[in-house]
């Protein structure tokens, strides 16, 4: 199941998704750019080819990926709190 609330002031989104593995290894899958660019993106929309993190409040991480029309782009942001295994809430900009 999957919940998604824009805030009042419309300046962020808060997505909660539940996911049928044990938190370290969901936590491991989100904070290794090893393992991102093996599972994020949507079949014949984009895929991610390299990803960059500095796990920690205050560290920046990137994310380049290919567009389905062949475009390549990048998404980036900065960590805002990190708690292994149950927290990573950071910025997007891209």
């Amino acid at each position: 199941m999957a919940t998604a609330t824009i805030t009042p002031d419309q300046n962020a989104v808060i997505a909660e998704i539940f996911i049928a593995a044990p938190p370290t290894r969901v936590f491991q899958a989100i904070s290794d750019p090893a393992q991102l660019p093996k599972w994020w993106g949507q079949s014949g929309l984009y895929h991610v080819v390299k990803s960059a993190m500095d796990v920690r409040p205050g560290g920046k991480w990137r994310s380049d990926g290919i567009g389905a029309d062949g475009k390549e782009f990048y998404v980036e942001g900065e960590y805002l709190e990190v708690v292994p295994p149950r927290l990573l809430a950071h910025t997007v900009e891209g």
